[in-house]
C-alpha cells in the first residue's frame, strides 16, 4: 500500500507557507483493507473518502480515482460518477483535481518523501499561476469560485479564459467560497466582474443562507471602486444609498475613522506611489473615479486646525493621517 500527501499541505510547503493541521492523503491499496488500518472513528464519506479528525489534526485518506462528469445533466459541483482504480498513476488520478498548483504528491516511499509532479505544478507555483487540470473544470462552476479565492489569496494569475457565462452557481457555493475568502468583499467584486450574466437571483438567496449583510456593506468603505462597479453591486445585493447616485463620489477629505481599514490605507500608500500615467491607467481599469488633477489637488489642501468647525475637526484629523501616507 502506497500513501500519498496531495492539495493544500503540500502546496503551501513549497511556497514556505505555515502548514495548516489539514491533510488530504491519497491511498493505492484496497479499500478493504484501508477501512481495516484506520481508527474506528473515522468517518466514511462519499467516493470512498474517510475523515479522521482529532483536536490538532484532520485528515481524509482517499483513493485514486477517474471523475466521469454527466453531461446531460448540466452543470453542477457533483454531476459525475466514479472509477476507482489502486493502480491509476498519478498523472491520470490528479486531473481529477481543480489546480495544478493542487496536483503534486509528496509519496512516502521507504521511510522518506519523494515528489510526484505529473501536471508541471511546481512550476505554476514559481509562475505564481493558476492552471486547471483538466478540460473537466468548467462542469464545476464550484471551481470557478475557487480559483478567484486562490487568485484572491495568493495573487496569481489566472492561466485559463475564467467566465461562468451563465452556469448556475448554487448560493450555498457562493456563501462558502466567500466566507473562507481573505477578503469577501473582493470576491464578490471578482465573482460579478467575472459573471457573464446577471446573478441577481444567487446572491438576494444568499440571504436565506446567512450571508451577514455587514459583509456586503463594507463596500461603502470602498470608495475608490469605480461608480459603475458599486452600483452593479449595491443593486444586486440590494443594498440602500442615501441621496443621489452621485453620493459614492466619497472624497477623502469626508472619510470618517471607520473607514480607515488597513485595506483602505495599503490602497492609499500604493495610490501615492503612481505617476501619472499609473494612476490614469487605474482609471482607464476603473479602480478609481476622481481625475489625476482632482486627486494631487486634493492631497494639496492645507487648512489651519482652529479654522475648522468643532464638528467637523475629527474627520479632518484623520484626512490629515490619510495626508500623512504622502
Amino acid at each position: 500500500m502506497e500513501c500519498a500527501l496531495v492539495g493544500g499541505v503540500v502546496r503551501d510547503y513549497f511556497l514556505g507557507c505555515p502548514l495548516k493541521p489539514d491533510f488530504d492523503v491519497e491511498v493505492r491499496g484496497d479499500f478493504s483493507v484501508l477501512k481495516t488500518l484506520l481508527p474506528a472513528d473515522a468517518i466514511e464519506l462519499k467516493y470512498k473518502v474517510f475523515k479522521l479528525s482529532r483536536a490538532d489534526f484532520e485528515a481524509e485518506f482517499s483513493l485514486p480515482r477517474i471523475e466521469k462528469f454527466k453531461n446531460s445533466l448540466g452543470f453542477s459541483h457533483s454531476n459525475f460518477t466514479a472509477e476507482f482504480d489502486k493502480n491509476l498513476s498519478y498523472k491520470k488520478a490528479a486531473k481529477r483535481r481543480d489546480f495544478s498548483i493542487n496536483s503534486i504528491y509528496a509519496v512516502y516511499k521507504k521511510g522518506k518523501f519523494e515528489i510526484e509532479d505529473p501536471l508541471r505544478g511546481l512550476e505554476d507555483l514559481k509562475n505564481r499561476r493558476l492552471k486547471s487540470c483538466s478540460k473537466n473544470f468548467e462542469k464545476d462552476p464550484v471551481r470557478f469560485l475557487r480559483a478567484i479565492r486562490f487568485s484572491i489569496l495568493l495573487g496569481f494569475d489566472l492561466d485559463f479564459e475564467l467566465r461562468l457565462k451563465g452556469k448556475i452557481v448554487e448560493p450555498k457555493y457562493i456563501l462558502s467560497e466567500a466566507e473562507k475568502s481573505e477578503n469577501s468583499l473582493l470576491f464578490l467584486q471578482k465573482t460579478l466582474e467575472l459573471h457573464q450574466e446577471p446573478i441577481a437571483v444567487e446572491v438576494e438567496a444568499m440571504y436565506s443562507y446567512g450571508f451577514r449583510l455587514n459583509h456586503l456593506k463594507e463596500i461603502k468603505k470602498y470608495w475608490f471602486m469605480s461608480r459603475e462597479l458599486k452600483e452593479k453591486i449595491t443593486e444586486l445585493t440590494g443594498i440602500k444609498t442615501k441621496g443621489k447616485k452621485s453620493s459614492f463620489a466619497i472624497e477623502v477629505k469626508r472619510l470618517k475613522p471607520t473607514l480607515l481599514t488597513h485595506d483602505v490605507l495599503n490602497f492609499l500608500e500604493q495610490l501615492a506611489q503612481c505617476n501619472e500615467f499609473e494612476y490614469e491607467f487605474l482609471r482607464y481599469q476603473q479602480r478609481v473615479d476622481l481625475n489625476w488633477d482632482t486627486w494631487r489637488k486634493l492631497n494639496e489642501i492645507s487648512v489651519d486646525y482652529k479654522d475648522i468647525e468643532p464638528s467637523q475637526r475629527q474627520i479632518y484629523k484623520w484626512t490629515q493621517i490619510l495626508k500623512s501616507k504622502f
